[in-house]
């Protein structure tokens, strides 16, 4: 398996989580955390609070793609059911539309 480091700034929402929940856990604090390299300040009471030395150990190749590949099925069943859904509320539609101005033969 292959590791891969990177130094990332750590953050906290002071809607959730705020400098005295994060010394009140301590180590445990670390699940709490959001990690990015990006500029989260000004952001919805986003704070920088620190930096994080993330290794990441990967699954070997096979199991990611299998993986990535499970996670793609599941998004297209929902994509699925949605058009579906949306195909449906279509068709009603157009069928209202059609009721409206369907006249029977022995009417005309």
């Amino acid at each position: 398996m292959k590791k891969i480091t990177n130094t990332v700034k750590a953050w906290i929402s002071s809607n959730y989580y705020g400098p005295d929940d994060v010394a009140r856990d301590g180590d445990s604090a670390v699940s709490k955390l959001t990690y990015t390299e990006g500029d989260m300040t000004g952001v919805n009471g986003w704070c920088h609070i620190g930096s994080a030395e993330i290794i990441v150990t990967l699954f070997d190749q096979g199991v990611i793609i299998e993986k990535k590949v499970d996670s793609l099925r599941k998004e297209l069943i929902k994509h699925r059911a949605h058009s579906h859904a949306h195909e449906l509320q279509m068709e009603a539609k157009i069928q209202k539309l059609l009721a409206v101005t369907y006249t029977p033969e022995s009417f005309a």
